[in-house]
């Protein structure tokens, strides 16, 4: 196992065969230069875990619960998706760090590969994290059983 730390606080541990992504390789996949995020990808499980954070104003982050903000996120891609075959897969509720956490799963056609997608949302002391967990469709045994161990060893300064 690697050891990662996010943001100076997101402790997580994952298996010796992802990598990180370099910063050129997220660049290219979110055509953008948004330097708030990390990111680990297994070519050999084709599975991937990008992790985007942002601190929020004291206000807005007392105001919103990780459900609202995870159900604003699927509201976009419900309206952007379209060119990429998007099906929304359902809404769920979890824990991660000991913090609720919420999200929806997704699945989508990319380069002719249909993919699964999994965006969960959690936060703590007005940090927000929004996790994105990709893999190939139909989600294997295999790729539930890596995103549970990934976000089982979650940890949140």
């Amino acid at each position: 196992m690697k050891e990662y730390i996010v943001n100076q606080q997101m402790h997580i541990s994952v298996p010796d065969d992802f990598r990180e992504f370099s910063s050129e390789e997220m660049n290219a996949l979110y055509r953008d230069d948004n330097g708030s995020r990390w990111g680990v990808k297994s070519e050999e499980k084709h599975v991937s875990l990008v992790i985007f954070y942002h601190k929020s104003n004291a206000l807005l982050a007392s105001l919103t619960n990780v459900k609202d903000i995870a159900n604003n996120i699927r509201k976009k891609y419900d309206s952007m998706g379209k060119d990429h075959n998007y099906e929304m897969k359902g809404t769920f509720e979890d824990t991660i760090a000991s913090l609720d956490a919420a999200g929806f799963d997704y699945a989508y056609d990319v380069g002719g590969i249909r993919q699964a997608g999994r965006i969960t949302v959690v936060k703590k002391k007005g940090m927000c994290y929004t996790l994105y967990y990709y893999a190939r469709e139909p989600l294997s045994d295999e790729a539930i059983e890596t995103w549970k161990n990934l976000t089982d060893s979650i940890t949140i300064e």
